[in-house]
């Protein structure tokens, strides 16, 4: 454990005596000692919709932490926090102009659990990114009903102005409002990702 005796070294530099050798870290005076939060701030994650956000070691850690918990596996906090520093090692070739995706990180979350030698840890990670994967289809894929009927109300909807064979009528919100639903369900459920994104 390194001691919180800390000695002041020549030149812009502190340094801390660990196991009786003395460790300098440099440091820019006129900034003063970089905090944590402030180094974990060297790179950003690029999440799934496109957001920019500052990468945050405790989600790893804490999405670790639910996968151990998940097995009912024996673990500590010191152990995780080690399998958090072996994902950020796994993933640093992958670091693109100060940025990775979210996709990246998890990737190396279960790579870094399979070398560990947490097999069955990765499985429920893995079962845990696919729950969570399903959750935001679903989200992106609930119907608005408010905007499908009002899309055919006020005749913003294409399909509404070149179905020949329906009238406007409230026979042909219901034929619309159901084909809406039926198309929302094959693009969600039957096709696969690729077909769905072609047609949104």
């Amino acid at each position: 454990m390194i001691s919180r005796q800390a000695v002041l070294c020549a030149g812009p530099a502190l340094a801390l005596m660990y196991k009786g050798s003395v460790l300098p870290l440099y440091i820019n005076v006129n900034q003063g000692i970089a905090s944590r939060e402030e180094s974990d701030r060297m790179f950003q994650v690029v999440k799934r919709d496109g957001e920019i956000a500052d990468f945050r070691m405790p989600k790893i850690t804490a999405a670790i932490h639910k996968a151990f918990d998940a097995k009912e596996k024996n673990y500590s906090d010191d152990m995780i926090d080690l399998l958090g520093l072996r994902v950020t090692a796994d993933f640093q070739d992958k670091i693109k102009d100060d940025r990775i995706s979210v996709e990246d990180i998890q990737d190396s979350v279960e790579n870094v659990l399979i070398q560990a030698g947490y097999g069955d840890v990765a499985k429920a990670y893995i079962l845990y990114r696919k729950q969570r994967e399903k959750i935001r289809n679903m989200k992106s894929t609930i119907l608005d009903y408010k905007e499908i009927v009002n899309s055919y109300v006020k005749v913003e909807d294409w399909r509404v102005k070149e179905n020949s064979t329906v009238t406007y009528s409230v026979g042909g919100l219901i034929l619309s409002n159901s084909g809406a639903v039926t198309a929302n369900y094959w693009l969600s459920e039957i096709y696969d990702n690729e077909i769905a994104e072609a047609h949104i």
